[in-house]
């Protein structure tokens, strides 16, 4: 389990009607300052948030990042767990814990 001090970061992201997650970000060293990033489901589309998906932001130097982010339902409590895979231009790997909350997923991440 990640303690609070291992957390870099949140996200909100919005659930659109086609599947797409639409994000803003932010982290300890951006003080507040918000980026936004897309994930778009991989394959056919299904219910719910589990699955694969392309992902791609950029940062505040205005550097592109494209990889993959994997969500699965924790089936007990209902959280998500979350792994991103950055593979562009370098690679980066993140952990994190989601909740949903109607039309919104808020989640917190950490570095792997």
């Amino acid at each position: 389990m990640k303690k609070l001090k291992d957390v870099l970061g949140i996200a909100v992201y919005t659930i659109e009607d086609d599947g797409c997650l639409n994000g803003l970000w932010t982290e300890k060293s951006l003080k507040g300052e918000l980026m936004n990033e897309i994930a778009k489901k991989i394959g056919k589309t299904k219910k719910g948030l589990d699955g694969e998906y392309h992902d791609k932001y950029i940062d505040y130097k205005n550097k592109k990042y494209t990889g993959t982010l994997t969500i699965k339902q924790d089936k007990i409590d209902k959280s998500y767990f979350l792994k991103w895979e950055i593979k562009e231009p370098h690679d980066l790997n993140y952990g994190g814990i989601g909740f949903k909350i109607e039309k919104q997923f808020i989640v917190y991440w950490w570095k792997e």
